[in-house]
């Protein structure tokens, strides 16, 4: 019963040595895995946000290369526009010109009219009564005749080339008025169509220039968000190395519990086995004295014929005596030196 006691604490005591594994940093690796569960979900969403920055650096790129274009082409109305006003000023000057001419050909008009009355009076009045026709019947012979004849005619001619002369003057003069009139009224009109551009260009401006800040202010935010992820991700990389820093210590230090609680299993083991082998020599001892006792036994129940007894009786000192008695009693033999005497049988 003893033995089986013992055999029972020895493999008890065995079994727990060997079922103790050292179970370390279950938290810590939790708390790691969770940690690179999370910075994972901050780096998907870095690369969105850098996704979506490249995005609008391109989109802010291509408004700003529009509002330079719209700008270049609002230079472009503004030097037409100024070299429109330009041409409409000289034409303005033109004009003025041109109502000078007119005013001087009217002066010069009025002069020739004066001088025509002058010479109708001159005529009239010197003259017997009907003028030119008066002034050449007054002439003396042929060749004043002819002389008065020839005046009139070079009066006539001067006179008519006056007038002739005026009213081209005034024709030309209302042609080329006419004409830059004409040429102001489409500078007029180019520089109105250069305004309309110029207003419908700047309402594309002002567009693209709200587009170009609504992106600026959108580019903005996501760079910050970004910084706040890349800060963050940092952050748990660093948190994953104190954590993973954190377990190794962790495992070492449950490795060296693991191996003081293997050591002290052993020792105990060892003290286990020592009070085995005690138990098992005071056993054995007990077993020896018994089978001592019971040799005796064995031997008369071998010269009576009888069956020696079994190893559960020597061990509890049982005697057999109901075995069948053949043939007389001898006297046992005598011991050997050194061997004890197994006693005597008793009938």
């Amino acid at each position: 019963m003893k033995k089986k006691k013992l055999f029972s604490l020895v493999l008890a005591t065995v079994l727990t040595a060997t079922t103790v594994l050292p179970c370390y940093g279950a938290s810590t690796k939790e708390k790691i895995s969770n940690a690179q569960a999370e910075q994972a979900a901050a780096q998907s969403q870095l690369d969105s946000i850098q996704s979506r920055i490249d995005e609008l650096n391109s989109k802010k790129g291509q408004s700003e290369e529009y509002l330079s274009e719209l700008n270049q082409q609002l230079d472009d109305l503004q030097n037409r526009l100024q070299e429109l006003q330009d041409q409409y000023d000289a034409k303005q000057n033109e004009l003025v010109q041109i109502q000078a001419d007119l005013e001087d050909a009217k002066a010069k008009e009025e002069e020739q009219y004066e001088a025509m009355k002058l010479r109708i009076q001159y005529m009239y009045e010197n003259s017997s009564g009907n003028g030119y026709m008066a002034m050449l019947f007054s002439s003396k012979s042929i060749s004043e005749l002819i002389s008065r004849a020839e005046y009139i005619q070079k009066i006539s001619d001067f006179d008519r080339d006056l007038m002739q002369e005026y009213e081209d003057t005034v024709d030309q003069v209302k042609e080329k008025e006419t004409q830059v009139q004409e040429e102001q009224a489409a500078i007029v009109e180019l520089q109105q169509q250069s305004s309309d551009q110029q207003e419908a260009i700047q309402e594309l401006y002002a567009a693209a220039y709200q587009e170009l800040r609504t992106y600026s202010a959108e580019l903005d935010d996501a760079k910050s968000s970004e910084s706040a992820l890349v800060d963050e991700i940092n952050s748990k990389a660093d948190a994953i190395n104190d954590l993973i820093r954190q377990a190794k210590e962790e495992e070492i230090a449950a490795q060296k519990k693991a191996e003081e609680e293997a050591a002290a299993a052993a020792a105990a083991l060892v003290v286990i086995i020592v009070l085995v082998l005690v138990l098992e020599k005071q056993d054995g001892g007990a077993e020896h004295d018994a089978f001592d006792q019971s040799d005796c036994h064995s031997h008369s129940f071998l010269r009576c014929g009888g069956a020696p007894p079994t190893g559960s009786q020597r061990l509890l000192g049982q005697s057999v005596l109901t075995a069948p008695h053949r043939g007389p009693l001898r006297p046992p033999r005598p011991p050997r030196r050194g061997h004890k005497s197994p006693g005597r049988w008793r009938s």
